[in-house]
């Protein structure tokens, strides 16, 4: 059963990255929550299914925006319209990302960029937009999402690696710059998360027995259990953690 956060209600939360996987789960356990969520993904058949499935349970609707956040202006402008349109922005998550699998010899400039852009630049621009926002609320939270991936280096994603450890830099500098306006910046750093794709693409009986011999917690973690952390960080009860890095792994990254 999920816990109930009642500083929760009516805050305006912003989810990049929510129409699957661990996004999609957020903007469910949020919208239970009845936080006014707002989600920006380019899978919009995912999105319209996801809020059809929260409207069958009687649950807030949340509002869906079509957007490429590679795209920074229009990454901004939509952040600017949410944050205009309330007043305020409470919660803003950065979970958008692309993990795609890729070998060295096939890295152009082109992947290079797309591959930094969606799992980086996307959250630094986000931030930076809603600020004036974030600056408004009576407890901000602003949520970054890294990987335990580039730590345990796994083979065939060398950009995503980058990325995700640059991502610890950004979380850091940003806690410290906006901490004057009592804005938290954390970084939640899961391990290997069994979404759908996961299941679809990698997870096979051999990998699965590997990947529980790794964690000290051997059942697999879900993109549930990412949610419940990501509750607890935009609550008012995290109210003085930042410039932290929550691993939710079961125990792999000792």
């Amino acid at each position: 059963m999920t816990s109930i956060y009642k500083s929760l209600e009516n805050k305006i939360v912003i989810i990049t990255g929510g129409s699957q996987g661990i996004g999609k789960s957020m903007v469910s356990e949020f919208v239970k929550q009845k936080s006014k969520v707002y989600f920006l993904d380019i899978d919009k058949e995912g999105a319209l299914k996801l809020i059809d499935e929260l409207e069958k349970q009687n649950l807030k609707k949340p509002f869906f925006y079509e957007c490429n956040i590679t795209n920074f202006k229009e990454l901004t402008s939509v952040i600017e319209k949410i944050g205009e349109e309330n007043g305020v922005i409470d919660v803003l998550i950065n979970n958008a990302a692309n993990d795609q699998r890729h070998k060295i010899q096939d890295v152009d400039e082109k992947l290079w960029k797309d591959r930094i852009d969606i799992n980086l630049s996307h959250s630094f621009f986000a931030i930076k937009s809603s600020i004036p926002y974030l600056k408004k609320s009576k407890s901000a939270s602003v949520i970054n999402f890294s990987s335990i991936n580039w730590v345990i280096g796994s083979k065939d994603t060398i950009v995503y690696q980058a990325a995700k450890s640059a991502v610890f830099g950004l979380t850091k500098g940003f806690a410290r710059e906006l901490g004057e306006y009592r804005i938290r910046v954390n970084a939640i750093v899961p391990g290997w998360i069994i979404t759908e794709r996961q299941l679809e693409l990698w997870l096979t009986p051999e990998l699965d027995k590997w990947r529980s011999e790794q964690q000290s917690l051997p059942d697999k973690v879900y993109p549930d259990d990412v949610a419940k952390l990501a509750l607890f960080l935009g609550s008012n009860d995290s109210k003085m953690i930042t410039a932290q890095f929550h691993k939710i792994d079961g125990g792999w990254m000792n």
